[in-house]
Formats: structure tokens, sequence, C-alpha cells
């Protein structure tokens, strides 16, 4: 049997209680979001405007119901039943640009790496699971990232980096969900899968 790259009990299809509970309600981090420069965004393809063309919102003048709602409709771009997901890479690449110090910003950033994932965009959507974890370190969607890089990785035929990653995540994250379907790929790896 072939091991599918698109499906797995963390996607949105797949795990939607998980991820409601997982969910931030809409909270919004107290600090001035800096403005920043166009030559330090990658901006990936398919975001709508350039980073230069945004107005970079400071969330504390923001109402936090403004940023939620941008929130929401890019998330429901994702949802099963529209599966809008060049839609929901371009509302999430513009959410991260106008809100990046919003407590939202790492799902945001988790999502924008979902839709370039089950939209088999593995490039993009290994640089967007990077960044859950370089950018927002603290962040639930950690492992989650952790285990989806390692399946990028061992599709990619990186079976090493695969392996860190994974690794990385059952050390780290002994509980969380990701974990056990980490183990199982790190099965497949030692048997030369």
């Amino acid at each position: 049997a072939g091991f599918r790259a698109t499906t797995c009990s963390l996607c949105h299809a797949c795990a939607p209680r998980e991820r409601a509970a997982a969910e931030p309600r809409g909270r919004v981090i107290r600090k001035r979001a800096r403005p920043t420069p166009a030559s330090a965004v990658t901006t990936l393809p398919g975001a709508t405007a350039l980073p230069s063309q945004l107005t970079i919102a400071a969330p504390d003048l923001v109402d936090p119901a403004t940023i939620k709602a941008a929130y929401d409709a890019a998330y429901q771009m994702i949802s099963p039943s529209q599966r809008r997901y060049a839609d929901a890479i371009n509302a999430f690449n513009d959410f991260l640009v106008k809100y990046p110090g919003s407590d939202l910003a790492s799902n945001a950033q988790y999502w924008l790496a979902e839709a370039h994932y089950v939209s088999q965009q593995n490039a993009e959507a290994l640089i967007a699971f990077n960044k859950v974890i370089q950018s927002y370190p603290q962040s639930p969607k950690v492992p989650g990232a952790l285990y989806k890089i390692g399946r990028l990785e061992y599709v990619a035929g990186n079976k090493d980096a695969a392996k860190v990653s994974l690794e990385r995540l059952t050390k780290e994250y002994p509980q969380s969900a990701a974990t056990g379907l980490a183990k199982q790929l790190l099965l497949r790896i030692a048997r030369g899968e």
C-alpha cells in the first residue's frame, strides 16, 4: 500500500474535535505590531498582495471581533464543504500580514501550511509548517507541524530529515495526538519503507 500525503488524523477532514479544542477564542496579544519591511517578508506563491500594499494593524487598535472575523473567514475556506484552498492561502497570508501580533497568528500560519499541504504544494507547505515552529514555538500547533514536516520529508524521500522531525515530536510532545502517528511513520522508516 502506498503512502498518501493528503490525509491524516490531524487534517481538516479527520479531526474537527481536536482542532476545535485547540483553537483560541479570539484573544489578542496586547502589543503593538511593528510594520515589517517588505524586504524582510517572504511572499509565498498565491498571496493576494505584496506586504507593502497591506496595512499592518496594531492588535490593540483593532477590535478583536474584526480580527476573529478575518480569521474565521479564512478558516471557513478550508472547511470540507468549501475546500477553497487557493482562496484560503490568500486569506491566511493577508491575515498574517495584517495581524502578526494576534493570538490567532500561529493558527493562521498552521492552516496556511495545511492549505498548501492538501493542495499538494509540498515545498510551500514545508516552508509554512517550519514557520509555525520557528515563529510560534509555544503554539499548540507545533506538534502537528512537526508531524507534517516529517510526512512531507518522508514523501520527498528525505528519510533522515523526516526522522529528525518525528523523533523531536515524540521526545518533546509525548502526549500529543501527533506522537502516535509519528511513531507509526518512524516504524515505516525503520523498516525501510
